[in-house]
C-alpha cells in the first residue's frame, strides 16, 4: 500500500507523466476513447487496489493496465474490492491453484446508457467467441482460439442453444457452453454468473481434462477463469484471472502463464470490442 510520506512525490511523478502523455498527441490505438491518465484518480485506485505498491499503483494509474503472475500460495492482488479479493481468493484456494495469471484494465465509461443487464448479455454472447484469435506462444504467431463456442443444453445431448438473454439484475444463475480450443482441443465448462447493480462477477469451470498433446495437464474442476466487471462514475474496471491446479506445473509453468496471459488479453479485447457495437 502507498505511504502516507510518499504522496506529495508520487503526485509530482503523476503529473509530470499527464503532462507529457497531453504533449505527445499520440493516436488512440483504441475504438474506445483511449484510456488516460487522471480518468481514475490515484486516491481511487489506491483505495480498489490496496495490496498495490508503490510502483504498481504508478502503473496502473499511468498505463490503465497491469498483469500478476502468482504460484501455489500466492494471494491475487489485482482483484478490485475487498469482497472480491476475499471470494475470489478462497476459490483459488479452495481449487489448490499451483499456477495463475491476472490482469486488470480500466476503461472510460463511454456507454453510460448501456445497462447492466445489457452488458452482462454481452459477456455471456459465448457464440462470439468463435474465431476469436490469441498470441500463441508456441506457435510465434496470432491464432484462432475458439473454432466452436455455444451454450448447450445439458451434458449429454449438448445440444445446441441461443445465447441466453439478461433482462433484470441481480441475478445468480449459471449455463453449459461447450468450446473447442486450439490448444486443448474440446472442452465442456460451467459458467456462473452473479449480478448486482454496478457489479458483474462471472466464473467458469472446466468439466472435462485439459490436455497439451497427450499430455494431461488440468484435470476437471481444478481450473477457474474469474471475470470481473465494476462500474463506477465515469469508468469501467475489467478484471479476469485464470487460476489452475496444473499437474508437471514444474515442466509447463512458462508455458501455462504466457498461454493464460495471452487468453485474458484476447477476452479482454473480445469484451472491448463488444462495447462499441
Amino acid at each position: 500500500m502507498m505511504k502516507s510520506s510518499n504522496s506529495t512525490y508520487l503526485l509530482l511523478v503523476i503529473m509530470a507523466l499527464v503532462a507529457v502523455h497531453m504533449a505527445s498527441g499520440d493516436p488512440p490505438d483504441s475504438k474506445l476513447q483511449p484510456y488516460e491518465p487522471g480518468i481514475v484518480s490515484v486516491e481511487e485506485i489506491e483505495k480498489l487496489f490496496p495490496l498495490l505498491n508503490e510502483d504498481e499503483l504508478l502503473q496502473l494509474y499511468q498505463k490503465g493496465e497491469l498483469s500478476h503472475f502468482f504460484r501455489r500460495g500466492d494471494t491475487p492482488v489485482l482483484v478490485p474490492g475487498d469482497d472480491l479479493q476475499t471470494k475470489i481468493s478462497a476459490d483459488l484456494l479452495d481449487i489448490s491453484s499451483t499456477a495463475g495469471v491476472e490482469v486488470v484494465f480500466l476503461m472510460p465509461e463511454g456507454h453510460s446508457n448501456i445497462t447492466t443487464a445489457q452488458l452482462t448479455g454481452k459477456l455471456l454472447e459465448m457464440s462470439t467467441l468463435e474465431g476469436l484469435e490469441y498470441f500463441s506462444e508456441s506457435k510465434n504467431e496470432m491464432r484462432i482460439l475458439f473454432s466452436q463456442s455455444y451454450v448447450i443444453a445439458d451434458v449429454d445431448s449438448r445440444k445446441r442453444m441461443p445465447d441466453p438473454i439478461v433482462d433484470m439484475v441481480p441475478i445468480q444463475s449459471s449455463i453449459l457452453i461447450l468450446q473447442e480450443d486450439s490448444t486443448f482441443g474440446k472442452n465442456l465448462n460451467t459458467v456462473s454468473f452473479d449480478v448486482s447493480s454496478s457489479v458483474i462477477h462471472m466464473v467458469t469451470e472446466n468439466l472435462s481434462s485439459f490436455t497439451w498433446g497427450p499430455i494431461p495437464i488440468i484435470r476437471p474442476g481444478s481450473m477457474h477463469l474469474h471475470v470481473v466487471v465494476l462500474r463506477m462514475d465515469n469508468y469501467i474496471v475489467y478484471y479476469g484471472c485464470f487460476g489452475a491446479k496444473a499437474l508437471r506445473v514444474n515442466l509447463f509453468e512458462n508455458r501455462i502463464h504466457n498461454s493464460f496471459y495471452n487468453r485474458l488479453v484476447a477476452l479482454y479485447g473480445w469484451f472491448e470490442d463488444k462495447l462499441v457495437r
